[in-house]
């Protein structure tokens, strides 16, 4: 595995999604209906989404036991899904804790590529299991949590640099997660080669 996809494989993920399939760049209007025709209005369309829009924290991840803990990590993926996708890192890093290493380096890796004016295309991740418990006896609440993550292969390209394929594949990552100041947050995560 590339140093590349080991120092972002927790944030090299999904793009794309949300895209509209509609190539007519022209905006869609629809018509006023007149006073000759107030029976028969038809309704509007739908606007397209603009791109993707970022995740917001479930009720579910806002507890402080194993269930938030496991509903907070898939929450973590989306969140790496949608950064990937826009090269937006803001809501990664409010997951994190500021000694988490490996989230710091995959922050670094989609905003050094967004950064070069590059884009990520593909990776998007899709938790398929996870399981939580509580370690030990540590001051506060420290859960463990492992997931089974399906990554799609994935692309990299900046300008002026050769473009980067990964593969994609199925992964398992060990988090820690734990209680600071009231929220949840990544401590640490590992990949199991």
């Amino acid at each position: 595995m590339s140093r590349v996809l080991l120092a972002g494989l927790a944030v090299t993920l999904g793009l794309l999604s949300g895209c509209s399939d509609d190539a007519d760049p022209s905006p869609k209007v629809s018509p006023t209906p007149s006073s000759s025709s107030a029976g028969s209005t038809s309704p509007s369309p739908s606007p397209t989404p603009a791109g993707p829009v970022e995740p917001t924290l479930p009720p579910e991840a806002e507890g402080d036991d194993a269930a938030a803990a496991e509903a907070f990590v898939r929450h973590y993926w989306e969140m790496v899904n949608y950064a990937q996708a826009t090269g937006d890192v803001a809501g990664l890093r409010r997951l994190e804790s500021p000694t988490c290493e490996a989230c710091a380096g995959g922050r670094r890796t989609i905003e050094e590529t967004y950064g070069a004016g590059g884009s990520i295309e593909g990776g998007e991740a899709r938790v398929s299991s996870a399981q939580a418990g509580r370690l030990g006896t540590a001051v506060g609440r420290v859960f463990g949590v492992t997931v089974e993550v399906d990554i799609a292969e994935q692309v990299v390209n900046e300008p002026g640099a050769e473009t980067v394929r990964h593969d994609g594949g199925t992964f398992t990552f060990d988090f820690i997660v734990q209680n600071e100041r009231g929220s949840l947050l990544v401590a640490r995560w590992d990949v199991d080669l």
